[in-house]
């Protein structure tokens, strides 16, 4: 009897059967929901600190 281990995203807990993508880091797995909203955030930081400077 074969029992597959179920990997979930490490951010939002979503299984890799609810996601389209899991991509795998040591001991940890993002999904591509999070990759997209992690992406959001960077650039509106980066924005915002662009801002800053003038």
């Amino acid at each position: 009897m074969s029992t597959k281990t179920k990997l979930a995203c490490s951010f939002c807990g979503q299984s890799q059967d609810k996601v389209a993508q899991l991509v795998a880091g040591p001991g940890v797995y993002i999904c591509g929901g999070c990759v997209e909203l992690a992406s959001q955030v960077i650039a509106e930081a980066k924005r915002q600190e662009d801002a800053e400077k003038g």
